[in-house]
């Protein structure tokens, strides 16, 4: 089903208005989760409250015990760690465009801890925070 929507799509579009474009869209995407929800119901509670809900939790806890700028540098490098875990866990391999994406994602985190240094916005945002609450 999924598929002749995929293929029917571009008929829609030429030959109907937006709001029946629209409403096909979202009546098969509808159809879809719903069948997949009654087919797969622990997966789809897994991945909504562990890989979703879980880590944005976990993330909270621990962006509250290191600065923004620490925070921000650890979270730029998500996918570099993606390809990591996808490297170690999965078994994938990543093409050259993606090699020189992660060396060059990897080496502007590096230059940037080593010039400016992490904790250099540590003191700054203590500052700030003691501040404020005085």
């Amino acid at each position: 089903a999924l598929a002749q929507a995929t293929l029917d799509a571009p008929l829609e579009v030429w030959q109907s208005s937006t709001p029946a474009l629209a409403t096909y869209a979202c009546t098969n995407l509808a159809a879809h989760a719903w069948s997949t929800l009654q087919t797969h119901p622990v997966e789809v509670v897994y991945l909504g409250v562990i890989t979703t809900a879980f880590t944005s939790w976990l993330q909270t806890i621990g962006q509250q015990s290191v600065s923004a700028t620490t925070a921000s540098a650890i979270y730029a490098l998500d996918p570099l760690w993606g390809c990591l875990f996808a490297y170690l866990w999965l078994g994938e391999e990543l093409g050259p465009q993606g090699l020189v994406g992660c060396f060059v994602l990897f080496f502007v985190w590096l230059y940037q801890f080593v010039t400016a240094g992490p904790l250099d916005g540590d003191v700054d945002d203590k500052k700030a925070v003691s501040s404020e609450v005085a």
